[in-house]
């Protein structure tokens, strides 16, 4: 039995609106919901955009006149190598899936992705990788060109530690990606609407679907690649090096068809969502 008295001494209670929330951007970063992860990697994206452009008219002008000393050759090889792996791996590509990745689900009518956590972890290797490639600048940048083919990227040419740190940036932006299209592939596989139909879709939801199994294809070949090239310069190994002149030409020649078929994929992919978004603009019209 409740008295006078104990009805007196209870606290009162603590009414508020709703939950206490999280900053926005808290939610944002740590959100598995596909929007979040979109917009995370299509905003990424257009940053990295930034500094490519940066890197690119600092070469222009290096070229623009003979003789010119705004950068170092060495300098120079560094930017270069900044620039073709941000401009690919930090750019283009994250670009075309953060579209994907955001407009997709809505397109087919799906709640959200099949593998929320699994484009989560996609979102992040992907920022790790590009962490990892400009704290290069905290020791010695890479500085074996756009593609890090043997035997420059060998030990005996480049014997820092900028190889390595493309090795591990690239190879952590891949597998996000990979990540990221394995998620975009079972999402349209099953995450489809009652009656979307395949024949259904619509068209820049099939780029996305060729483009994910595109990246599904291409991302291990590139990371069988890195894997190697990691091997080769940290623990002896000879997938790209041989001592027998006679079989070092083949030896060599075997990352430049691993890197040609990788490189091959991202511009498949992109010019690919080119013409999904053409295609679409024209058929608003």
């Amino acid at each position: 039995m409740i008295t006078e008295r104990s009805r007196s001494s209870a606290r009162p209670e603590i009414v508020v609106d709703g939950f206490p929330r999280r900053p926005r951007w808290i939610e944002i970063v740590t959100s598995a919901d596909h929007k979040d992860v979109g917009r995370v990697m299509i905003g990424a994206a257009l940053g990295f955009l930034f500094i490519a452009l940066v890197e690119f008219l600092l070469m222009r002008l290096q070229l623009a006149i003979p003789e010119n000393t705004l950068l170092t050759p060495v300098t120079f090889n560094r930017m270069l190598s900044l620039y073709g792996a941000t401009a690919i791996f930090l750019f283009a590509i994250p670009l075309a899936l953060g579209l994907f990745y955001y407009l997709v689900p809505l397109q087919i009518g799906a709640r959200g992705t099949a593998l929320p956590r699994l484009g989560q972890i996609g979102l992040w290797l992907y920022l790790a990788g590009a962490t990892v490639l400009y704290a290069g600048f905290l020791f010695t940048p890479t500085e074996a060109g756009v593609n890090p083919l043997a035997p420059l990227s060998e030990l005996a040419f480049l014997p820092n530690n900028g190889v390595d740190a493309w090795a591990a940036a690239t190879g952590l932006a891949t597998l996000g990606f990979v990540l990221i299209a394995i998620n975009l592939i079972a999402t349209l596989r099953r995450m489809r609407a009652p009656g979307m139909a395949w024949r259904r879709l619509p068209v820049f939801a099939w780029a996305a679907a060729i483009c994910s199994w595109l990246m599904l294809v291409i991302g291990p070949v590139m990371l069988a690649a890195i894997t190697m090239l990691m091997i080769d310069r940290n623990f002896g190994g000879v997938f790209f090096a041989e001592a027998d002149d006679r079989t070092r030409q083949d030896r060599t020649v075997a990352p430049s068809h691993h890197r040609l078929l990788c490189s091959t994929g991202p511009y498949l992919a992109c010019l690919r969502s080119r013409r999904a978004v053409q295609r679409c603009d024209t058929a608003a019209v």
